[in-house]
């Protein structure tokens, strides 16, 4: 099923279809594994033997040392990114200015490289508003983060500052950092205006993998927006524990320390963080955006001519097997 060009809109409204599951079923086709992609700039005196007697250059010393990165490692020229050969700085797009002998990491939903000691906070920070964007397409009004962490000084998060939904901006009413039991609190309300049309929520931009790249992943999520959609929900309150679940071998660090080789990855900088969203959402009386006429009238002729067949009990045995036929997933 394309489920791109799928009519949610009327799938959610079918009382052929379970209600509790249909839309995560449709979100949930979009998973894919994230893997963790490295880049290591090397300058072209990097790839040359040093010596007669054998000893090898550092681009082999690092290539040997392949099997210990979890994940894809690619070795590039840095003159290779200065005559852009091949175009490589639209496949390989690195933030900030290209440093050799630097280890890089690529964020899986932006797709941009950034240095290791900075991946956390940008993964961290791409997540949060992704699921930001979540309730504000939700017609969240409010949102209140807060974030519980041990170590303020180690907190490099937007918190959502940055955030830009269907053009509307947050405004920002107030920032605040409590020291409390040995645990800092930092928090921010983020407001948004009021939907041009606040009688309709159009869910079919949640199966938009680009701009929903966690989402497919985390049942958490799914469900927040099956309790706005299904019930109507006003409110939301959810709890975000933060578990760095990225290992590195324990010689990685050494051996590429050996070789002058920059990996200021550290594992614990967000160890026992937690971030806690409560969302007023606005009053929402309306129906799931249909996302066009001509889709809609398909779907309620495929229902008539449904009914029609089950009246009369002349079943099709290939439509026993067609699960878009039959609402089964």
């Amino acid at each position: 099923m394309n489920i791109n060009n799928y009519n949610i809109g009327a799938l959610l409204y079918n009382n052929k279809f379970d209600a509790s599951g249909t839309i995560g079923t449709i979100i949930r086709m979009n998973r894919t594994n994230d893997i963790l992609n490295f880049l290591i700039v090397l300058t072209d005196d990097n790839y040359i033997n040093k010596s007669i007697f054998g000893g090898k250059s550092l681009y082999n010393k690092l290539l040997s040392k392949k099997d210990l990165f979890y994940g894809n490692l690619e070795i590039k020229k840095f003159s290779e990114f200065t005559k852009n050969t091949d175009n490589i700085s639209s496949k390989y797009l690195i933030e900030g200015n290209i440093t050799p002998r630097i280890v890089y990491i690529k964020l899986p939903k932006e797709n941009i490289y950034v240095t290791a000691d900075t991946f956390q906070d940008k993964y961290l920070d791409s997540k949060i508003n992704e699921l930001i964007s979540i309730f504000t397409n939700l017609h969240a009004e409010i949102i209140n983060i807060s974030i519980i962490h041990e170590n303020a000084s180690n907190l490099k998060l937007s918190l959502g500052s940055d955030i830009n939904i269907n053009g509307v901006k947050a405004n920002i009413n107030a920032s605040k950092t409590n020291d409390n039991n040995k645990k800092i609190e930092t928090s921010r309300i983020l407001t948004f205006q009021k939907p041009s049309n606040d009688t309709i929520i159009d869910t079919k931009i949640f199966t938009d993998c680009k701009k929903f790249h966690y989402l497919p992943k985390d049942e958490g999520w799914i469900d927040i927006i099956r309790q706005r959609v299904y019930k109507k929900a006003k409110n939301n309150k959810y709890v975000y524990n933060y578990l760095d679940k990225t290992c590195f071998s324990v010689d990685l660090s050494a051996q590429l320390q050996l070789l002058n080789i920059n990996f200021a990855y550290n594992s614990n900088k967000y160890e026992n963080l937690k971030i806690e969203y409560d969302v007023i959402y606005f009053p929402f009386t309306g129906n799931v955006k249909v996302p066009n006429e001509e889709e809609e009238e398909e779907e309620e002729e495929e229902e008539k001519e449904e009914k029609n067949i089950v009246n009369n009990r002349i079943f099709n045995p290939i439509d026993l097997f067609n699960p878009l036929k039959w609402g089964i997933f």
